[in-house]
């Protein structure tokens, strides 16, 4: 009996020790793969935040000298290393941050804005607020945010809202009061402060032609219910008041050339429009612009096909299932997009407002209101560079700054154009 104990205990005992060896080993093998990922996601932290101070500094006319070897960067608990190259009137950003053994590496190409009176905004942020800015919800800004804002708490983010890399905020704001972080961490990158405020003025908005040559009013209806027009029938003159209704159609045949159509009011509610040729259209309407009910314009054409100068007073908005594929630019109206409807296009706004709500979408290199307040609420999304007075976000509202932003922006002037204006983004990844 005695030795039956013996060897029982002996048997326990090793079994025991192969457990716990075996447990050990697991829990190694996740610590092991935890810290490789925590390695991995903070040199890639590193590089984003290297490359966006190369970013400021380039355009503040810094001199940036390149770091080739790998420096270490205590605060991050990792290293960093950068070159900058001159291509002609593009400028590469290479940056690498690295953690242990771990790297990650990003590219910025910029455009010099040197002597253009071109308006060419520099873009470097997923949002930048003049003043202040609010997420609330599970609203998110994927990308760079920044704002002018010094003030004890104008930047309020709720607990579940993230902005996923930095947060710049005015010069001489303290982080620690004017960003309200309610989980500590909603900022993955951390907050800092521009060097200087972030400046951004209204391109120059069209002069009317004159109207020396008048048509007739357009509308579909019966039994003129598809019509075409012809560069002939609108190109240098002005028509008081296209209506598309009832699900009919109107075709704008542009040619070979780029073509103006200048309007009093363009009403779309309920039908399509069409741009074919290989020539672009600006179309200029001065009093009313409607696109309302399932309508869709340029549907099918690049968002290059159609520009939009819209001088009216009355808001712009685009609800319900509505399609507009082109850019705007609203001189003085506020802008909604609303429903499940979208644009596809710039926006540009000289208003106080502009909205994205329900699950819309705006998909657009810029949406451009440097005066106004912008709001995005419900499940409302924008894929590009915001620009506003003030911010927003709510409910499941997102933001993501485009990783390849190569739609050109729309070529307009601006009054105090020339001499050096700093940098516009080409790509980034």
């Amino acid at each position: 009996m005695g030795n039956y104990a013996i060897w029982l205990v002996l048997s326990m005992t090793l079994a025991l020790t192969v457990f716990g060896d075996m447990t050990r080993r697991n829990l190694y093998r996740a610590q092991l793969e935890s810290v490789q990922a925590f390695n991995a996601n903070q040199a890639k932290n590193i590089s984003q935040a290297v490359i966006l101070g190369v970013s400021n500094q380039l355009n503040d006319e810094e001199d940036v000298s390149d770091v080739t070897a790998y420096t270490d960067w205590d605060a991050m608990g990792g290293s960093y290393k950068y070159t900058v190259t001159e291509i002609g009137d593009t400028i590469l950003v290479e940056s690498w941050g690295k953690v242990n053994n771990i790297e990650y590496r990003q590219e910025l190409k910029l455009l010099s804005q040197n002597t253009s009176p071109i308006w060419n905004p520099n873009l470097p942020y997923a949002v930048f607020s003049g003043s202040n800015m609010s997420l609330s919800g599970s609203a998110r800004i994927i990308g760079h945010a920044g704002t002018n804002a010094v003030g004890a708490g104008d930047v309020n983010l709720s607990w579940a809202t993230s902005i996923d890399s930095s947060l710049s905020i005015g010069p001489g704001g303290d982080p620690s009061t004017t960003v309200i972080q309610a989980s500590g961490h909603n900022v993955g990158l951390g907050v800092e402060n521009l060097p200087s405020p972030g400046e951004y003025e209204l391109p120059d908005f069209i002069d009317y032609p004159a109207k020396t040559t008048i048509r007739s009013p357009i509308v579909t209806v019966w039994p003129f219910t598809n019509i075409t027009l012809n560069p002939s029938d609108y190109d240098g003159a002005y028509i008081p008041s296209v209506t598309v209704q009832s699900n009919y159609e109107l075709t704008i045949n542009t040619g070979t050339e780029d073509r103006v159509m200048h309007v009093g009011d363009f009403n779309l509610t309920q039908g399509r429009v069409n741009i074919v040729g290989s020539g672009n259209l600006t179309l200029i309407v001065e009093d009313d612009l409607v696109v309302s009910g399932s309508s869709t314009m340029n549907n099918g054409g690049t968002q290059e096909k159609l520009f939009t100068y819209y001088g009216g007073e009355d808001a712009l908005n685009f609800a319900g299932a509505t399609t507009f594929n082109g850019s705007v630019y609203a001189e003085t109206a506020d802008i909604t997009i609303s429903g499940s409807g979208g644009i596809q296009g710039h926006i540009i706004s000289g208003g106080d407002n502009v909205t994205v709500s329900g699950a819309a979408v705006a998909n657009t290199r810029v949406l451009y209101a440097p005066n106004a307040h912008v709001n995005v609420t419900g499940s409302g999304s924008i894929r590009g560079a915001i620009v506003a007075n003030s911010f927003s976000a709510s409910g499941a509202g997102r933001v993501e700054f485009s990783q390849a932003l190569t739609s050109d922006l729309p070529e307009l002037e601006v009054e105090d154009g020339g001499g050096f204006s700093g940098y516009a983004i080409l790509s980034w990844y």
